[in-house]
């Protein structure tokens, strides 16, 4: 099972923060069960990117909804202003490449509920520039 999410922060005032808490997700994810890898990276602006490969859905879902990562998501409400994931089964134990990840995130990608929507992001466009 792959995962990606795409989150662009609405300020360069929330970076710091944003980034303290992708450290410490990273770390709970590169130690959790299940997970095979992960990958992050930054885009256009203030976009930044995740995608992991887990064993199974039930695994992903342990480590989305347990520790930082659970903790962070109302935080993330506020930081940003446009935020989809996406996951999707894969055959194999190769994280997917960052093409395969972003046609998966427009063809799977769900948008998180926000505080302060772009207006792509109340549109419902998922945006992966």
């Amino acid at each position: 099972m792959a995962s990606v999410t795409r989150l662009q922060l609405r300020s360069i005032r929330f970076l710091i923060p944003f980034m303290i808490a992708v450290l410490k997700i990273r770390t709970q994810a590169n130690g959790a069960p299940g997970n095979l890898g992960i990958e992050v990276r930054k885009t256009h602006g203030l976009a930044f990117w995740t995608k992991t490969l887990w064993q199974s859905e039930s695994a992903l879902i342990s480590f989305s909804t347990a520790g930082i990562h659970q903790t962070n998501k109302p935080n993330l409400q506020q930081w940003c202003n446009e935020a989809a994931h996406a996951h999707w089964p894969v055959a194999g134990a190769r994280l997917p490449s960052w093409l395969e990840a972003e046609q998966a995130l427009i063809k799977y990608g769900r948008l998180a509920d926000l505080d302060h929507p772009s207006l792509a992001h109340q549109a419902g466009t998922v945006v992966i520039r």
